[in-house]
């Protein structure tokens, strides 16, 4: 068993059931406790141990818990288990304090460079990418995605799943090109075969170019995928796809009953990305409803809901993605100058290439609006 650890404690851990992960630290701790001189697998328990709290529900001990297995690895210089910990505290950390999370994904990709471990470098990416886009960061998202994408053999090409990131990504800048092509490149991968998320990718471009009947096999393919893997994220991509289905073909109360199914799914599981989109997706519901001769502040709760969530986090695309919303519905009420101080605030969230599309969006609206 120490050995089969050895190699990847993290690794070895997928697929165990909770009650085995209990046997498994229940047997390693009586390991080390009669034999003092395999202390260097502390590390491997304290892994154990950080499974069984997550499984619980605690994820502040869980994560301290990590955190110990980290100092006991380079304690024991025990580079595999240092690499194999610091990245699973980047994804750990990825929805409860994104910057934090960088750190260590970050720390991992040096890890993986340094030690020339490629699996460990593309998967550094990801999480870098998964981390950005929790942020509203899409453009470097999607950097970090096709960074990850190009570790693997050209003769080979990137996983259909990296693809399809990359095209929601796109989906979220509402990029619709750029999001059909990295969507019809990750069905190319597999032949026609598409699993949840490739589905959902295509949905996603598809609504951008207005192309409502042809996204309805998509959702209907995502619906039945969703309901076979029983998966909770699987079933609020569904939910959520259906939702921005219902808005774009004309039925924005419908759209709202199945946002707000899928964020009853993603906020007890803490899912960010999740949750930016159904609010992101809600206030375009919020704003399509909204009285044109109204004075109201926002279009509503969902507009405020999102702004406060935004700013809680500090996600600075999302609090573009925001502005640009809210200067919509200023836009629909008449209010345009108001409008145009809302985009004006909003280029001074964040200056860097690492939001270039956002920008050049509030830009060109602002433009717009100067113009008119």
């Amino acid at each position: 068993m120490l050995m089969d650890l050895y190699y990847d404690i993290e690794s070895y851990l997928i697929g165990n059931t909770p009650s085995e992960f209990a046997e498994l630290s229940i047997k390693l701790e009586t390991i080390l406790d009669n034999n003092p001189n395999l202390v260097c697998f502390e590390s491997y328990l304290s892994v154990i141990q950080s499974f069984i709290h997550s499984l619980e529900g605690d994820h502040v001990l869980s994560f301290l818990t990590k955190q110990r297995a980290l100092e006991q690895a380079r304690k024991a210089n025990d580079v595999l288990s240092v690499i194999s910990i610091t990245g699973s505290l980047a994804y750990m950390l990825k929805d409860h304090n994104a910057m934090y999370a960088l750190e260590y994904a970050e720390e991992f990709y040096k890890l993986g460079v340094l030690s020339g471990l490629p699996r460990k470098i593309e998967a550094a990416r990801h999480y870098m990418g998964l981390i950005h886009a929790v942020r509203g960061v899409y453009d470097m998202a999607v950097e970090c995605q096709v960074a990850a994408a190009e570790v693997y053999n050209n003769d080979k090409g990137p996983p259909s799943s990296r693809c399809a990131i990359v095209s929601i990504y796109y989906s979220d800048l509402e990029d619709a090109r750029q999001a059909l092509y990295w969507a019809n490149e990750s069905f190319r991968i597999t032949g026609g075969k598409g699993d949840v998320q490739m589905h959902y990718a295509m949905l996603r471009a598809l609504h951008l170019l207005h192309r409502i009947d042809a996204a309805d096999y998509h959702l209907n393919e995502l619906h039945k995928l969703s309901l076979e893997s029983a998966a909770d994220f699987d079933q609020a991509l569904f939910l959520e796809g259906r939702g921005i289905h219902e808005l774009k073909s004309g039925d924005p109360q419908a759209a709202i009953a199945s946002l707000e199914q899928a964020l009853a799914v993603v906020e007890p599981l803490n899912l960010h990305i999740g949750i930016n989109r159904c609010l992101v997706a809600l206030t375009q519901v919020e704003i399509q409803l909204a009285d044109e001769s109204s004075k109201d502040d926002s279009s509503g709760p969902w507009m405020v809901r999102l702004e406060s969530h935004a700013q809680k986090r500090d996600y600075p695309g999302i609090q573009m993605q925001a502005a640009l919303l809210r200067a919509e519905f200023l836009v629909k009420q008449g209010r345009k100058s108001e409008a145009r101080e809302v985009l004006q605030d909003a280029l001074e969230i964040l200056d860097s290439p690492t939001v270039k599309t956002l920008r050049t969006r509030i830009q060109n609206m602002l433009g717009d609006l100067i113009v008119a």
